[in-house]
């Protein structure tokens, strides 16, 4: 992320916060599938808001080779006294072709074959999501965190057994 694209985005006239997005594909890495879709603060600090998951320095900033980017957040058409439907959101692009656009990872990757989603997640993490009912935020903790397999167990031991995983 260049700091010129994030100084633009405190405008205060038609921004109100920025949105992380992620790239949806089986690469993604852990730190930025949880993040996609996630709004900041414009602030300096970026705080993060309705969640927990820390910035981290941002897209591009969290890790080398980032492919997420950071897009402004823009005042309803309401907060500037136009009386209209606000527009349509449209689509975003996906290793798997358009998806809707407020599609978060984890919504797109809940819905993938089982195949692209081991490629992603791995063989027990694709399984828990597949098969042991886990929702895809259940694999990190609150404030982002990726949790290890030994973590997904204590936390979820009957997502494991109905895996056939011990």
């Amino acid at each position: 992320m260049r700091g010129g694209d994030l100084d633009t985005y405190r405008n205060d006239d038609i921004i109100v916060a920025v949105q992380w997005l992620g790239t949806l594909d089986a690469a993604s890495c852990p730190q930025c599938r949880i993040r996609d879709g996630l709004i900041y603060s414009k602030t300096a600090d970026h705080a993060p808001i309705n969640h927990e998951v820390p910035w981290l320095g941002g897209p591009g900033g969290i890790h080398a080779r980032c492919r997420c980017i950071a897009l402004p957040v823009l005042k309803s058409w309401r907060a500037w006294g136009i009386d209209l439907p606000e527009m349509p959101l449209g689509t975003r692009a996906s290793m798997t072709g358009q998806v809707p656009a407020q599609q978060t990872y984890g919504d797109w990757i809940a819905a993938q074959t089982s195949k692209i989603q081991r490629r992603a997640l791995g063989d027990e993490r694709a399984a828990l999501l597949r098969v042991g009912g886990l929702l895809f935020c259940q694999l990190y903790d609150a404030r982002g965190e990726y949790l290890s397999i030994d973590q997904l167990r204590t936390l979820y031991p009957v997502a494991f057994a109905i895996c056939g995983m011990r």
